[in-house]
């Protein structure tokens, strides 16, 4: 009658033992790969983007541009109609900060002409106050928002 609880004693030690070293703990069963960590996606400056977060310039910290910047939905027929650009002011907007879909890195803009009749431009994007704001390359419109 002994040879019982040793053999369940010894059967739960090996249950409990730790996996070998050469198997991943976090593998997804169907695929063996380590399973993504939320929030393991830091860019440079530790914004993490699948959170939404993008590191602005203007702002010089990780922000939400859908909730800090305005949006600008597409009014060209050539652009995604659910992808909508943002843009950020800073403080005494002299610089706009334009976020455009699926572009890496943010566009800085300059303010140029004078109080009242203002623009911000970089190449031949021009971004301007009209009806809230408008974007534009050359003559084409490609963004409006409030």
């Amino acid at each position: 009658m002994m040879k019982k609880p040793i053999f369940f004693v010894a059967l739960l030690l090996a249950a409990c033992q730790a996996p070998p070293a050469d198997k991943p703990e976090a593998a997804t069963p169907t695929t063996n790969s380590p399973v993504p960590v939320i929030g393991a996606d830091r860019d440079e400056h530790g914004c993490i983007r699948s959170a939404g977060y993008r590191w602005s310039i203007v702002k010089n910290e990780c922000v939400r541009i859908f909730e800090v910047g305005v949006r600008l939905l597409p009014q060209d027929t050539s652009l995604e109609r659910s992808s909508s650009a943002f843009v950020v002011f800073s403080a005494d907007k002299t610089q706009a900060e334009l976020f455009l879909p699926r572009q890496e890195f943010s566009i800085m803009m300059e303010r140029k002409g004078q109080e009242g009749a203002h623009s911000w431009e970089f190449g031949d994007l021009k971004l301007f106050p009209w009806k809230g704001y408008v974007l534009k390359e050359g003559e084409k419109t490609l963004y409006h928002g409030e």
